[in-house]
């Protein structure tokens, strides 16, 4: 049974949904991972509008483990630029024209 499951994971593709998310998004990814592959995070960053990507070196699949301070920082750096940027477009909304932005 886990088996037919990996195997069906490799038939499985989203590709077509990655260009629907409009939400800042973060990818990192580890420089040795054999499970995820940079190049799949890549192609992930591509398809994204306005994905970033942070691949963390050395590191295997388990990188938020091996360089947990590197995962650390690359979060922290991408919450901090999506809350600038939100308080940026809060102050300069004209009244009249204010955008919905999620609390």
């Amino acid at each position: 049974m886990l088996a037919k499951g990996i195997l069906a994971m490799f038939a499985w593709d989203e590709t077509a949904t990655l260009a629907g998310i409009h939400v800042p998004t973060l990818i990192i990814t580890s420089s040795h991972d054999k499970l995820t592959i940079p190049a799949a995070s890549r192609h992930m960053v591509a398809a994204i509008p306005n994905a970033e990507l942070v691949e963390v070196a050395p590191a295997g699949h388990p990188g938020f483990l091996e360089r947990s301070a590197s995962y650390d920082s690359a979060i922290a750096a991408f919450m901090e630029k999506c809350v600038g940027a939100r308080e940026q477009e809060r102050s300069t909304a004209r009244p009249h024209e204010k955008k919905y932005v999620r609390p």
